[in-house]
């Protein structure tokens, strides 16, 4: 666990070195992918024990990228999103698994709406010391 052993302490998410990813179905037939361009957050975390890691996310929910400006600006209206009455996203940890050498599962809230759901998103963390 070369990776992750090396990360002690409280970190700031990096926005410029951050990618936030996701894939959703369209029409139940295709996929979408698509990114948040404006994350910020920290993380911390003990290398010796990665699974007491603390990850706390929050995400511009305008920022979202598609690829195709007439889809992302439907998806920051009301019919989803709703950006102007929410306009952040949050991810609060829970739980933290070690995949392999350099990757985590993270469980955790992930709140869009003022709705909140748990997920378990795989996280590659780096990130840089605050």
């Amino acid at each position: 666990m070369t990776g992750l052993t090396t990360i002690n302490g409280t970190f700031a998410i990096d926005p410029s070195h951050t990618r936030l990813g996701w894939t959703a179905r369209h029409a139940m037939v295709t996929k979408v992918r698509g990114v948040f361009d404006e994350v910020e957050g920290t993380a911390s975390g003990d290398g010796a024990n990665p699974e007491s890691a603390q990850i706390d996310v929050t995400i511009q929910a305008a920022s979202i990228s598609t690829g195709n400006a007439d889809r992302d600006n439907h998806v920051r209206s009301a019919d989803f999103l709703d950006v102007e009455q929410f306009p952040t996203l949050t991810f609060k940890s829970t739980k933290v698994e070690v995949e392999d050498e350099d990757t985590l599962n993270v469980t955790g809230d992930l709140t869009i709406k003022g709705q909140t759901q748990q997920v378990t998103p795989m996280v590659t963390p780096p990130v840089t010391r605050t």
